[in-house]
């Protein structure tokens, strides 16, 4: 199915096609060993990221998607898909393209400071640091 993946390390945003409606596929496409999920919208499409739950622990891997209620701070690659409303994901109807001016891929700090913002706090640990 149609997905966009949101690499910060790479700092891109691609359209990919990949069965996101299988974990393993999740998996391999975020090189991770487990995820999170996070719910969005943009362009009135309901939104799904995949999130490489270990993305944290690597520097300047982070990546913000402005959507219409708030900023979606991310760290690792992100897989994003649509779903309907029993949870499956769908193909996006739109491309990379709509979302690629909604990302900034930032540092560590400014990943932080957006946390603080939004939350009162930042759950961002790196090493021995906590920011």
């Amino acid at each position: 199915m149609r997905a966009i993946l949101i690499d910060p390390l790479a700092k891109s945003v691609s359209d990919i096609d990949v069965d996101a409606n299988d974990y393993r596929c999740v998996l391999a496409t975020l090189g991770a060993e487990i995820f999170d999920t996070s719910q969005f919208e943009i362009a009135a499409t309901k939104l799904v990221a995949f999130v490489d739950d270990a993305g944290m622990l690597q520097p300047n891997n982070y990546s913000v998607v402005r959507s219409a209620r708030t900023d979606k701070v991310f760290a690792g690659k992100v897989l994003v898909t649509s779903y309907d409303e029993t949870g499956d994901c769908l193909p996006i109807p739109w491309g990379a393209d709509i979302l690629q001016p909604l990302v900034a891929f930032v540092d560590r700090a400014i990943a932080s400071d957006l946390l603080v913002r939004q939350f009162g706090y930042s759950s961002i640990v790196f090493g021995e640091s906590n920011v």
